[in-house]
């Protein structure tokens, strides 16, 4: 991305705040030019006490004056940092909110293939940036402007040639200003990289933990999270090496004013060209006027790092979305069905092939295959997890692409293998699926999903407080906690990939009651591998390689499809029973 660009992206950002920066700057700014006012004033009260007839009126009028400057100064100072503030926290609130909701409608693929680390730092460090540069670097570096200014009018009012002697180190620092700010780019963009690089690190270690325990992975893992930290180290060491000579000589020449002010002061004053109290004035503001080019030097780098942030803002904020209607139809009908659909994981070869299927209203429908064959894939297809490549797929004959998010919401409700749970209570977990339930009807759906009693011997029943992920509960327990939420939720099309998955044999039937109450009048579209739960299925779809090879009931697959048989007989094998004769023989190579 150009750098013309990523100050359009910051002056956008900027716009919708700038009132408040206006404001925030403006006072920033004068009350800057009254940080002049105590050392003006000592300027003035010198040349009057110096005068052949000082005047006493004269000397409290410039007191007075300066007290009210100093507490202008203060007011102005303080609340234009608190404005400046206001705006940088509002712009951070409104842009974590906007890209909170666009990862709602980006493409689960897109989610799922980001480092969570890298997510992470970009809703939290990347935009924390924002803040520092709004709310302390924008208005630090304005105020120094402002001071190298107010302090040269001054100056240059007071003695021109002085002036330019105090002003003499400013082209040298500038220069060396110049070779920090033109390598320093590719660096922070290096910098950012590896400390997200580093963060994404962390964040696998710290979750890898019982695999790395389990199997004695311990060696191998600090390794790799050490050389992510060594690399971090290295970049910053190497960025000390190159810039430390410049950054030292910038410190050396705007700290040596005193150098060009004091010889060449000395020399004005002894040849009646300017008077003492001048002099004076210069000892005061030009020997410190140089040093807010640190400042500056300061906002510089900041801009570089922020550049790069804001690079990686834009890569979420730009990223293709779902495109959903404001308002779109609302079916009539619940038949979802699988129109010729085709689709591929980004530049992956097709997962999901030319697929058709009906999945009818009131019927079960279940979807059988080998794994890698594409049946989570067509579950979360029938989400809107992602759009088919090709291909369409349609609930009541209304393509899913065309109804709003919240009609689509009051379509579908899923059940994972893989449940995710809220960090809250049991009873907000429940009410997910319909925030404005009553406590009569969380607990009724509970009772529905066969979890209720273990729900009232939690330490607080349904207000007991579930860890990350749900943790307090089982497997089992959290998937009929989902179903619980899905029955709460009551919609027309249910999709289930694998409601038994964590199951042991003794809750395994309390889940499958809980399914049952679950399906009833409902067009259900079940995801199966264990083949037990599918036996009763209105229809069963054999799914190989991205394609469906036969469809029917259980009976009749049993007898004509040979992929089908294979798949029965392993699982009768996996459960100790011995395989039906005809599976047998049809199984057999």
């Amino acid at each position: 991305m150009k750098e013309s660009s990523i100050y359009k992206v910051l002056l956008l950002l900027a716009r919708q705040r700038a009132m408040l920066l206006s404001a925030a700057l403006l006072a920033i700014v004068l009350g800057t030019f009254l940080k002049l006012a105590p050392l003006a004033a000592i300027y003035f009260l010198t040349l009057e006490i110096m005068s052949k007839e000082p005047s006493g009126q004269a000397v409290r009028n410039i007191v007075l004056w300066t007290l009210l400057a100093v507490v202008l100064r203060w007011v102005l100072v303080a609340g234009g940092n608190a404005l400046a503030h206001m705006a940088a926290y509002g712009l951070l609130y409104d842009l974590r909110i906007d890209i909170a909701r666009r990862l709602t409608r980006l493409p689960l693929g897109y989610v799922l293939n980001q480092d969570s680390g890298a997510l992470k730092r970009v809703l939290q460090e990347e935009i924390e940036r924002l803040e520092m540069f709004l709310g302390h670097m924008l208005p630090d570096a304005a105020s120094a402007l402002a001071m190298i200014l107010g302090g040269g009018i001054l100056l240059f009012a007071a003695d021109p040639v002085l002036a330019l002697a105090a002003f003499a180190p400013l082209p040298v620092a500038l220069g060396f200003q110049a070779i920090l700010w033109r390598g320093s780019g590719p660096v922070m963009t290096a910098y950012g990289e590896a400390a997200g690089q580093m963060n994404a690190n962390i964040v696998e270690f710290i979750r890898a933990m019982p695999v790395i325990k389990t199997f004695g992975q311990r060696g191998t893992a600090i390794k790799n999270l050490s050389a992510s930290i060594q690399s971090f180290q290295d970049l910053v060491a190497d960025f000390s090496y190159k810039f430390v000579p410049a950054w030292m000589g910038f410190v050396t020449v705007i700290g040596s004013g005193l150098l060009f002010i004091l010889p060449v002061g000395g020399w004005r004053v002894m040849g009646g060209h300017t008077d003492p109290a001048t002099l004076v004035l210069f000892m005061l503001v030009g020997v410190g006027l140089m040093q807010h080019l640190v400042e500056i030097m300061a906002f510089g780098n900041q801009m570089r790092g922020l550049m790069a942030s804001l690079e990686r803002i834009r890569g979420v904020m730009t990223a293709p979305v779902l495109e959903t209607p404001e308002k779109g139809p609302v079916p009539d009908t619940f038949d979802l069905a699988f129109d010729n659909v085709s689709f591929a994981y980004e530049k992956e070869s097709l997962v999901i092939k030319d697929l058709s299927l009906v999945c009818r209203a009131g019927q079960t429908t279940a979807v059988v295959g080998p794994s890698g064959a594409g049946k989570t894939t067509l579950a979360q297809l029938a989400n809107r997890f992602w759009d088919p490549a090709a291909g369409t797929v349609v609930i009541g004959g209304i393509p899913l692409s065309r109804m709003d998010d919240t009609t689509l919401g009051r379509m579908t409700s899923s059940v994972f293998q893989d449940v995710f749970l809220f960090r809250d209570t049991v009873k907000g977990n429940i009410r997910a699926g319909r925030p404005s339930a009553t406590q009569d009807q969380v607990k009724a759906a509970a009772k529905a999903a066969q979890i209720h009693d273990e729900i009232l011997s939690l330490p607080d029943g349904y207000d007991t407080l579930l860890g990350e992920r749900g943790a307090r509960l089982s497997g089992g327990q959290k998937q009929r906690l989902s179903i619980a939420r899905a029955l709460l939720k009551d919609t027309p099309v249910i999709i289930l990939d694998e409601a038994t998955a964590y199951a042991d044999p003794l809750n395994e039937h309390r889940i499958q009651q809980a399914v049952q109450q679950l399906c009833k009048g409902r067009t259900v579209l079940i995801i199966a591998h264990r083949l037990s739960s599918i036996r009763n299925a209105d229809k069963i779809a054999v799914i190989e390689k991205g394609r469906i090879v036969d469809q029917g009931n259980h009976p009749v697959l049993l007898k004509r499809c040979p992929l089908y048989q294979r798949l029965w007989s392993a699982w009768e094998t996996a459960q100790g029973v011995e395989p039906a004769p005809h599976v047998k023989e049809e199984s057999d190579p």
